[in-house]
C-alpha cells in the first residue's frame, strides 16, 4: 500500500518504506517536562515540569533540598546534587505495525495517528 501524506500533490506519492514526514505526524510536545538526574551516592532519576530549564533548575534545587520521596530512606546529612537537566524531547504519535507507540525517532513504514482519549 501507498500512502500519500497532506504535503504531497495529487501526483506524488510516498512508498511505505520511504523516510516519514514529521510534518504528518500528531507530536506530544512535553513542552513543560525536563529530565533531573540527582546524585546521592547514586543517581536517582526523575521527571519534573516546569515552565522553562531555568525553572526546572530551581525545582530540581527544591526538591535536593527537601528530599522527595523517591521510595528511599536518606540520611538527613546526606548530600543530594542535582547532576543534570535536560529537556524532554517531543514525541510522535505512530501506528508501527500493529503497535500504537510515542517515539522520539520515526522509522520508515511508521503511520501518523491521532491521540487517544488519555492524549497518548
Amino acid at each position: 500500500m501507498v500512502q500519500a501524506t497532506s504535503e504531497d500533490n495529487a501526483d506524488t506519492v510516498r512508498s511505505p518504506d520511504a523516510e516519514p514526514n514529521p510534518a504528518d505526524f500528531s507530536v506530544n510536545e512535553r513542552s513543560n517536562q525536563y529530565q533531573v538526574q540527582f546524585k546521592v551516592l547514586g543517581y536517582v532519576t526523575d521527571t519534573i515540569e516546569a515552565d522553562s530549564e531555568a525553572d526546572a533548575r530551581d525545582k530540581a534545587q527544591q526538591m535536593a533540598h527537601e528530599g522527595p520521596d523517591w521510595g528511599v530512606d536518606l540520611d538527613k546529612g546526606a548530600e543530594i546534587t542535582v547532576a543534570y537537566i535536560v529537556k524532554q524531547p517531543p514525541l510522535y504519535r505512530v501506528l508501527r505495525g500493529e503497535q500504537v507507540m510515542q517515539v522520539s525517532r520515526l522509522l520508515p513504514g511508521d503511520k501518523p495517528r491521532e491521540p487517544t482519549t488519555y492524549d497518548f
